[in-house]
């Protein structure tokens, strides 16, 4: 089960609704109802969802296959700069063809809730799937 079904699952269990929830966080409901539909929120996101719900947020960190998936930010950096690197992809050469500042590049990789925008944009690019990479399935 992914990580977003957990979550769901946990949230519906302690009683709250989207709205609730969302109230609790700090958030909007449409925030929750992309947390549910998507599976890849952070580590530290999973932290604060398991201090809302009262349990360990790093349950909720499981991957495709079930298996627990702890990625941080400054471990999603590394995993994007190796997978560049080992296609000879250069930073300057990315970011000119994405249409974006080094900047926002490195904000976006360590990001809790990456832009689908920038995942498009980096996969035209470079024909990977950018959350494949953070979490190290395709390279």
């Amino acid at each position: 089960m992914l990580k977003n079904e957990l979550f769901k699952q946990a949230r519906i269990r302690a009683g709250y609704s989207q709205v609730e929830f969302a109230k609790k966080l700090g958030s909007n409901q449409a925030y929750v109802s992309a947390l549910e539909t998507r599976s890849n929120f952070s580590l530290q996101t999973a932290i604060e969802l398991g201090n809302i719900l009262g349990i360990d947020g790093k349950t909720l960190m499981v991957d495709e296959t079930g298996s627990y998936k702890e990625v941080d930010k400054k471990q999603a950096e590394k995993n994007v700069l190796a997978f560049l690197k080992r296609n000879d992809i250069k930073i300057v050469d990315l970011i000119k063809t994405m249409k974006i500042s080094r900047t926002k590049f490195y904000h976006q990789i360590k990001a809790d809730d990456i832009k689908q925008g920038f995942k498009d944009e980096f996969s035209k690019a470079t024909g990977f799937n950018l959350m494949n990479i953070i979490n190290e399935k395709s390279f």
